[in-house]
């Protein structure tokens, strides 16, 4: 911010110091076109689109692929030996093997991506807001500046729009 000001000031110092009258809304225009913030809102836009499609996502199929493998080095026996009977229980592998391949979609969340869309909506209108917030205190800065330079010259100075503002700060000066 104050990198920012300094540079507003040698602007206008610029442009006092080369005759040339220099209008306030000139200024702001210049601040909307080159502050970092007045870029801000188009990448808060394209956050919002992005997160939207990524919403949009909870409702196509998921498809998971799942594999285990293990080896053992020591495997339990069961070794009983029964009259009259011959239990042929086999003895499991030392390694093994395991895959599986899951399908699921979600047909029904109960509302919950449509109320999460509508709350990134609104946390993209509450950002909105605080750069139109942080644009606002730049200008009032920048008017500031603009009106406490131009306070000791003539009324010429001043635009008709800002003659009244001008006035009031030579009061204050007074």
């Amino acid at each position: 911010m104050k990198t920012f000001s300094s540079l507003i000031f040698a602007v206008l110092l610029t442009t006092v110091v080369s005759g040339q009258v220099l209008q306030l809304e000139a200024c702001f225009r210049w601040v909307e076109e080159n502050h970092p913030k007045s870029n801000q809102k188009a990448l808060l836009d394209q956050q919002l689109e992005t997160r939207i499609n990524k919403l949009d996502k909870n409702f196509l199929p998921h498809l998971s692929l799942e594999a285990q493998a293990s080896y053992q080095s020591e495997v339990t026996e069961v070794a009983i030996d029964i009259p009259g009977m011959n239990p042929d229980i086999p003895t499991p592998h030392k390694d093994q093997y395991k895959a599986s391949l899951n399908l699921s979609q979600t047909i029904y969340d109960g509302g919950v991506t449509n109320t999460q869309r509508q709350i990134e909506r609104m946390k993209n209108k509450i950002d909105h807001k605080e750069v139109e917030v942080a644009l606002h205190k730049i200008k009032e800065h920048l008017t500031t500046t603009y009106l406490r330079e131009g306070a000791g010259r003539d009324k010429a100075w001043c635009r008709p729009a800002v003659r009244y503002k001008c006035d009031e700060s030579r009061a204050r000066q007074a």
